[in-house]
């Protein structure tokens, strides 16, 4: 009779109903104690607690874990396979040591800009001409056409390239010799035309001082390369052309220091 009264009075009291059911769920096996469970619970903890205090638990309890199943994780490599480690460590090392040299290598490229590859040799650093096709020599690009062409074309040609026909210049023995290799027998126009008052002009207006033979034609062509003088052409004749410019703005500077 005794334990019929406790039981009928347990049924009667919810509040001891409730206790008594939440101590059943707390022994039995819940979702949330299972280890696939563990990561919603660290990113829901803190919905269901608004003072922040379950989340912040489980998150580090969540971290605590992985960096103890890192740890171990390593550890068991290291033991089970220490040469493939050794591999992957050193691989590491030598990637990481050419990244750097790679780095260091634009560094000073970048830092040095165009040089010529042999400083004591006029040739063409870093491409200072506006084309392959042109020479660089005596501190200027020279370009040597293959076809031919009459005066005026020869000349917009030269322009279209920040060029002009070559004014050659009698006191320059050097470039005396360097014309004469390059032109060999060819005729080539050069910026040379006649005044109304028959005296020869370059193209910048500078009176000339070159030698022109020849009758009475208007331009005037390079094609003596013994003496390097300059003969009389009909304008509408057509010649092989020299066009003469400056280096590019971005290499004088090196070219000056180099003493080119």
């Amino acid at each position: 009779m005794a334990t019929t009264k406790d039981t009928s009075v347990n049924n009667g009291n919810p509040a001891e109903t409730q206790d008594l059911g939440e101590q059943l769920q707390l022994l039995s096996p819940s979702d949330e104690a299972q280890p696939g469970n563990e990561r919603n619970r660290c990113s829901e903890g803190g919905q269901n607690d608004p003072s922040g205090e379950t989340s912040n638990t489980l998150g580090s309890s969540c971290c605590k874990n992985i960096s103890v199943f890192s740890s171990s994780l390593v550890s068991t490599m290291v033991q089970k396979h220490p040469l493939a480690v050794t591999r992957v460590l050193v691989f590491l090392v030598l990637l990481i040591l050419i990244l750097i040299i790679a780095l260091i290598i634009v560094a000073l490229r970048h830092e040095q800009g165009c040089r010529p590859e042999h400083p004591h040799v006029p040739s063409a650093p870093c491409d200072p001409c506006p084309g392959n096709d042109w020479i660089f020599s005596l501190g200027k690009c020279y370009f040597f056409s293959e076809e031919e062409k009459d005066w005026n074309s020869s000349k917009a040609f030269c322009l279209s390239h920040n060029s002009s026909l070559a004014k050659i210049e009698k006191e320059r023995p050097k470039e005396k010799a360097f014309l004469k290799h390059q032109i060999g027998k060819e005729a080539f126009w050069i910026g040379l035309t006649r005044r109304n008052d028959k005296s020869w002009e370059w193209e910048d207006g500078e009176d000339a001082r070159l030698d022109v033979i020849g009758d009475g034609s208007s331009c005037a062509c390079l094609n003596d390369p013994k003496d390097i003088e300059a003969s009389s052409s009909k304008c509408s004749q057509k010649h092989r052309w020299i066009c003469i410019s400056e280096p590019l703005k971005n290499t004088k500077a090196i070219l000056k220091k180099d003493g080119v």
